[in-house]
């Protein structure tokens, strides 16, 4: 699938689905209409087809190697970028998460990013998965970090993502529902001890939303990203790709199971970005352009 925001330009929207050559757009906005064309079906969520389907589950015909979802980039430098993720590299990152943060039926957690980006990934299939609840957050609710504490504590809320700066805010106040707060997307710069874990992330769009994870302990002057989550590996290298000594700074490059298989439309940038690991012969490494120590 191609999450696509309504709330993105028309222009945008159009390219994105377009390029990702979406057969079927669904969807609940009059807007949708603008996007579709001879090649492409349009289903309204409220289209009768959708009530009449059969309501058990359909057939598992998927393999590990299949394309699970494309998330297009911010686009800040020029034309959006689809990422193209298989269901490996989705499996990998809920083994991880349902594993170390321990997620199960009676856990409850949210839904703060906008579905076109991939920390909305994130935030959905490790607990649909796990048989957790997930709640959606509104607008309203996301803007405001004391109409956000009250949710999370009305609706018992356990376990939550919330961006760097958002967490930075929400951190000021107290919370008693949750057990564990995640946090990442920005250099996380302040720090409170509080009744329940922060754990600040690190990783891109092209290496399935998350490559390190780190539970902060204790006050740091630069708080780390924390080390490689399962099945995942980084490097950090020279300019002559030499593995940097112990507090140098260098590139960080990824590698492991969670690496996209590429971009969409775009097989030089994909060659570009993802090259031949030279530690291990047949796989590949992904190059983040991030600095690291």
């Amino acid at each position: 699938y191609v999450p696509i925001d309504p709330e993105y330009p028309l222009e945008r929207m159009r390219y994105m689905a377009f390029d990702s050559e979406v057969k079927v757009i669904i969807s609940d906005v009059p807007l949708a209409e603008e996007l579709t064309a001879e090649s492409i079906e349009l289903i309204h969520m409220d289209d009768e087809r959708i009530a009449g389907q059969d309501r058990s589950n359909i057939d598992n015909v998927n393999q590990s190697g299949d394309l699970a979802y494309v998330i297009y980039t911010s686009g800040s430098t020029g034309k959006p970028k689809g990422v193209m993720i298989e269901h490996q590299s989705l499996i990998n990152l809920c083994s991880w998460h349902q594993s170390c943060f321990e997620v199960g039926q009676n856990d409850n957690s949210s839904i703060y990013a906008s579905i076109s980006f991939d920390a909305f990934v994130w935030e959905l299939f490790p607990y649909i998965t796990a048989g957790a609840t997930v709640h959606v957050l509104n607008q309203e609710t996301r803007l405001d970090v004391e109409k956000l504490n009250r949710y999370f504590h009305n609706h018992h809320i356990t376990i939550s993502f919330l961006p760097t700066p958002v967490c930075e805010q929400f951190t000021a106040l107290d919370n008693h529902s949750l057990r564990t707060l995640l946090t990442g997307g920005d250099k996380l710069n302040v720090f409170k001890e509080k009744s329940y874990q922060i754990v600040n992330n690190y990783g891109p769009t092209e290496n399935t939303v998350v490559a390190t994870s780190f539970p902060i302990d204790k006050s740091y002057q630069n708080i780390p990203i924390g080390k490689p989550i399962d099945n995942v590996k980084v490097y950090i290298l020279n300019k002559d790709l030499q593995l940097c000594p112990l507090g140098a700074s260098g590139e960080l490059r990824i590698a492991g199971e969670g690496l996209a298989r590429g971009y969409v439309n775009r097989p030089e940038l994909t060659r570009e970005k993802f090259i031949e690991n030279p530690f291990v012969p047949g796989e590949r490494m992904y190059r983040t352009g991030d600095l690291a120590n």
